[in-house]
């Protein structure tokens, strides 16, 4: 079981990466593709939490395969988990608990962002509430606000978070809104991101 401190570590790093490095970093015309943005999370959070992932046998892992249940399986981004390498098989199934699962996007278009919800309605079934989600959305567009949820979304209270990303009169901006409790300072805090290019 991992511990609600450590969570609440991994919660400020993932939130702080967000507005700092990866608002920089995409000021600086780094991100061509998601996969890109989800290499620099990685990186970032090993980084940061590596030293508090080894105390507490979690591992980052990149397009974690998750069984459907009735449907085919699906992979997410990045998954925090912990694991038990005494215990046999594959290592996807050492997996003992989730402390995090993170989905980012990339671009924009129509119901592109919404129609990732049920995915992580899904993924709220497989690993449950105790497990907290992210849902990093960097829209290319002009947007009239950049979160997708508000307060009536229940299922998201308590173990979900918005990142989100998008030009707002103009200017790119990147945000936290969260409904997880955690990290409060950070709760619908705003960048601006310079950018470059």
């Amino acid at each position: 079981m991992v511990k609600e401190s450590v969570k609440r570590k991994i919660d400020r790093a993932i939130k702080d990466i967000w507005l700092t490095d990866l608002c920089r970093e995409f000021g600086e015309g780094r991100f061509l593709v998601e996969a890109d943005i989800q290499c620099s999370l990685y990186y970032h959070l090993r980084q940061r939490l590596d030293s508090l992932f080894r105390e507490n046998r979690l591992y980052i892992c990149s397009e974690f395969y998750v069984p459907g249940q009735g449907q085919r399986g699906q992979y997410i981004d990045l998954a925090i988990l912990e694991m038990d390498m005494c215990l046999p098989g594959l290592l996807r199934e050492r997996s003992t608990d989730a402390a995090a699962v993170i989905e980012l996007k990339y671009g924009g278009g129509d119901n592109w962002v919404t129609s990732d919800f049920p995915k992580m309605k899904g993924y709220m079934d497989v690993f449950g509430r105790d497990c907290q989600y992210y849902f990093g959305v960097i829209d290319l567009r002009e947007m009239a606000r950049l979160n997708w949820l508000d307060g009536r979304s229940r299922w998201a209270r308590g173990c979900f978070t918005e990142l989100n990303a998008g030009f707002l009169d103009g200017e790119m901006l990147f945000e936290v809104n969260s409904f997880n409790g955690l990290s409060p300072d950070l709760q619908h805090k705003r960048t601006q991101c310079n950018v470059i290019w």
